[in-house]
């Protein structure tokens, strides 16, 4: 895209020289675009040295998609362009090579990569030989659960307690001590064992890339001053996403020059779990005494999303007020449609992109935007049954999560059970089998089990060809009292799973049945929903386990349901194959941003997803809603379970937006000799009350007699309503006034994006 191409504000971004700096864009704005162009121009000009500017991103995906976007510019090879955690790293290396950290492992680089998981294993082997009070709840742990909140906690710069704390950083202002969730009290003690476990070992995790890092720059001068002696300008993208360890590191490195530019959404802050806030942003300006830049208008969406996305985030008061302008038209699809049930949900969801797909849109145009995962499994049962390629982002097919497969081990092993019962020997594959399916289930609910009883137990049944549910039973008598009582119950559910899998009432039933009963009897997904320090984690897994019962239903007995499953695996495996670059997209909405597509999908846009029934900042809510509605490039549609929407669409008067848009999009795909009354109403009152007056004058390349004769129309609307006392009430600014008082009388003006004829533009509007 040559430089003519930016907007007049994309421009001044570019044009900026040195200070402090941010920008405040919407969704769609070109905010990355407008620094890759000032880098460009900053090396250009010399004004710095490509080697002398930092551009730090907060992932790889965004460090990577830069450096693609700088190559186009010559000499800008050289600037550096890292991840955050790459720059606390390069803090904790300058440190070692310094001395200071003599405890690391000399391999500690090379084992950064699964280092987290190794020093969680290591923890928990120790907190049991410990015989630690919490030593009972590890076998049922969720082990992504707790490494993401010790991560948030990490990030924030909260410690396990006080001892861990730098002697010479115990005062300061900066530092917490971290705070275990409610229903689970010993994550404290496990974060403490943690760390204490990771320095025997002498590794760094990706969390102490930052927390580390920050330390080694906040206590040694030798470490940082050669870190800032390094460069002379520093850019941050999507600054709104930065925890309270990366602000303060960036704060460091920059404070010399404070030739320091940082972009971001306020409106697209959807981090908070792991210490993003808006208002790290929306500070920076008085922080710093940074100039401030403005972005506005959306190069991305058509007027449906566009209006729905400004009538959602207006709510919210932790905000910057801006509003989407609009840029791109009123062509396109917007909908928002309800319906009874998840399963005729995904069926809509299909019939849709049916359509679209006959004419002409590839799959790959679309994605499907959801809350949570818990939200993917009626659309993916829909694709499976439609025989639609798709892809899920980040996690696994619903069926294949943990927290379904336990359950599917629990019937596999059940059928194991019904094999020895009934005389036969297990072959060394059902016996790997056997012993993995046991692995899994001891624990899940929690008992009182430990890991060494564990494996007695599946030995004494393998070797005696005899079913667990039975050894459970046997077994139990030797045990105390509430372990007793455990390994019965084990045992009952067992021993009645295993009747589905022989001739009996059970095997009568179906799938659907038997699993809700054993969900039931385990207490499973109840369970689910409190044992997790993300409270929205439980959740989630209890809906998605929710919504596999649901699977369930019409497809047989349960030993005909488990062969569907497994011949679902291998298709849907061999599928996938070949799915990678032709396929629909799910993903979560945190994910999504800073993506876009020509097509988009919101599923379950209702109270208690969307916003979620857990969700402790509702204002964080709507902003997922405006992220996720400013996606599309062209068409959107957004479903909901009724009897209501999401109250963010109600409160929006979504109803009433559509209505406009419709009105105007007729009104501007003819020719002004052809308005109506209701089309220059459209036009002239509409536009300005939905605030797109402006893609009239700035994005429209009309011809000179066309545009005289609309704002004719429009001028003649605006007495009658002057005549008819109204005219206040239309609230038309000064300078949509003025613009269409010289539209009438004056040549037509360059538009922002030229060489788009009017019949060109009228295509597009019909689209």
């Amino acid at each position: 895209m040559p430089p003519a191409s930016l907007t007049p504000a994309q421009q001044a971004i570019v044009d900026h020289e040195q200070g402090p700096a941010v920008v405040l864009g919407v969704a769609g704005a070109g905010k990355t675009t407008a620094l890759e162009y000032r880098i460009g121009r900053l090396v250009r000009t010399s004004l710095f040295e490509a080697n002398r500017i930092l551009v730090a991103a907060c992932d790889a995906a965004a460090a990577a998609d830069m450096r693609r976007r700088l190559a186009r510019h010559p000499g800008c090879r050289e600037v550096a362009v890292v991840t955050l955690h790459a720059l606390g790293l390069s803090a904790v290396q300058a440190a070692y090579d310094q001395g200071r950290l003599h405890h690391l492992n000399p391999n500690w680089r090379k084992r950064l990569n699964g280092a987290s998981r190794a020093v969680l294993a290591a923890t928990l082997t120790e907190a049991r030989s410990r015989q630690a009070t919490y030593a009972g709840e590890l076998d049922a742990l969720d082990a992504a659960d707790f490494l993401a909140w010790m991560s948030a906690l990490k990030g924030n710069l909260y410690y396990p307690d006080e001892e861990s704390i730098p002697p010479d950083l115990v005062h300061s202002e900066l530092v917490s001590l971290a705070v275990p969730p409610d229903d689970l009290p010993w994550y404290a003690d496990l974060y403490r064992l943690y760390e204490e476990v990771r320095l025997d070992m002498g590794l760094l995790t990706a969390d102490d890339q930052l927390l580390t890092g920050w330390e080694m720059l906040s206590l040694h001068g030798s470490v940082l001053r050669p870190l800032q002696a390094r460069f002379d300008c520093v850019i941050v993208d999507d600054f709104q996403d930065v925890n309270l360890a990366q602000a303060e590191i960036l704060d460091m490195v920059a404070h010399p020059h404070l030739n320091y530019m940082v972009t971001g959404s306020d409106d697209q802050t959807l981090y908070a779990w792991r210490g993003a806030r808006p208002d790290v942003l929306l500070d920076f300006a008085q922080r710093y005494g940074a100039r401030q830049y403005s972005l506005t208008e959306c190069l991305r969406c058509r007027a449906g999303p566009l209006l729905l996305a400004n009538a959602v985030i207006e709510h919210n008061r932790r905000r910057t007020p801006k509003t989407l302008h609009l840029t791109r038209g009123f062509g396109g699809h917007t909908e928002i449609l309800g319906f009874r049930t998840p399963r005729e949900m995904g069926a809509a969801i299909v019939d849709d992109i049916q359509q679209l797909r006959a004419g002409a849109m590839s799959y790959s145009d679309m994605a499907v935007l959801v809350r949570g995962f818990a939200q993917t499994p009626p659309v993916e049962q829909a694709f499976i049954a439609a025989d639609i390629p798709y892809v899920v982002a980040g996690a696994e097919p619903f069926y294949k999560r943990p927290e379904v497969q336990t359950l599917v081990d629990y019937c596999r092993l059940a059928y194991l059970d019904s094999q020895m019962a009934a005389g036969e020997f297990l072959s060394p594959a059902q016996t790997d089998q056997f012993r993995r399916s046991w692995e899994r289930i001891y624990a899940q609910p929690r008992r009182d089990i430990s890991p060494e009883a564990a494996a007695s137990l599946a030995e004494t049944a393998l070797v005696q060809q005899a079913p667990m549910g039975r050894v459970l039973i046997a077994a139990s008598a030797s045990e105390e009292p509430a372990r007793q009582e455990e390994m019965q119950a084990l045992g009952v559910v067992l021993r009645w799973l295993a009747g589905a899998f022989r001739n009996g009432p059970l095997s009568n039933r179906s799938a659907h049945d038997v699993l809700r009963e054993l969900d039931e009897r385990l207490g499973y997904a109840v369970y689910l929903a409190t044992r997790h320090g993300l409270t929205a984690t439980g959740s989630d897994q209890a809906e998605t386990v929710r919504h596999f019962l649901d699977f369930a239903a019409g497809r047989g007995s349960l030993r005909s349901f488990l062969a569907g499953m497994q011949r679902l695996d291998q298709t849907r495996a061999q599928a996938r194959q070949q799915a990678d670059r032709q396929a629909v997209v799910i993903r979560t909405i945190e994910t999504a941003r800073g993506l876009e597509w020509p097509v988009v999908f919101i599923p379950s846009c209702e109270p208690d997803v969307l916003p979620h029934h857990l969700a402790g900042d509702i204002e964080e809510e709507r902003r997922l809603l405006y992220t996720a509605l400013t996606r599309s490039r062209q068409h959107l549609f957004v479903y909901y379970l009724r009897p209501t929407p999401s109250p963010f669409l109600t409160e929006a008067n979504f109803v009433d937006i559509l209505h406009d848009v419709t009105a105007m999009r007729t009104a501007a795909a003819k020719l002004p000799i052809a308005w109506t009354s209701e089309d220059v109403a459209a036009i002239a009152a509409t536009a300005v009350r939905r605030g797109v007056w402006t893609y009239f004058r700035d994005w429209v390349s009309w011809p000179e007699d066309v545009r005289r004769h609309a704002a004719r129309r429009v001028i003649a609307y605006y007495k009658a309503a002057d005549q008819a006392g109204s005219y206040r009430d239309l609230g038309i600014p000064p300078d949509a006034l003025q613009f269409w008082i010289e539209a009438a009388t004056s040549p037509a003006p360059e538009p922002r994006k030229p060489g788009r004829s009017f019949n060109r533009w009228l295509r597009k509007l019909g689209r």
